[in-house]
């Protein structure tokens, strides 16, 4: 992790111990047991090594995602209601790609010979696309309030899509 996180041995200090590696490990309770933190950390082999990290790594960006596009949907129903239709708008943008990265991330996990496993993944993936869906019905109704009918409708195509 140390060598992954650029961080040099010699000038290694608290702050990389708790901001830089600490994350990391805690990231590994994102993923199916936090075993996996303990397996990295007892492990002498490099490449072994090296494989358990970027597990933990993807399971943080996969966090990452999920937790900032909904972020950012809340946030822009808020900007919704007060009638700030372009400010809503640039975040339901964000929404729409973060959603969209953890579309990414959870297709490239899944194990389609694994039927249960397969199963689990396209439910997951669907409420994503389900959530997409939803924030590009939010998008057309901006753009009908600034009165831009040529986005409106295409939000309304994505929509439905």
């Amino acid at each position: 992790m140390i060598e992954v996180n650029e961080i040099s041995r010699e000038t290694i200090s608290v702050f990389h111990i708790g901001f830089v590696l600490g994350p990391c490990i805690n990231a590994s309770g994102r993923l199916d047991t936090a075993k996996r933190a303990l397996e990295l950390l007892k492990t002498t082999d490099y490449e072994k090594a090296l494989e358990f990290y970027e597990k933990i790594d993807d399971a943080d960006l996969d966090y990452y995602h999920s937790d900032a596009a909904e972020c950012a949907e809340t946030v822009a129903d808020q900007y919704y209601q007060m009638e700030a239709y372009t400010a809503a708008l640039e975040l339901y943008e964000k929404a729409v790609h973060h959603y969209t990265l953890k579309i990414d991330f959870l297709e490239t996990c899944r194990d389609e010979d694994d039927e249960d496993d397969d199963e689990y993944w396209q439910d997951t993936i669907e409420l994503y696309n389900v959530k997409i869906s939803q924030v590009y019905l939010s998008m057309n109704y901006c753009y009908s309030e600034l009165g831009d009918d040529e986005s409106s409708f295409d939000a309304l195509s994505m929509a439905i899509s």
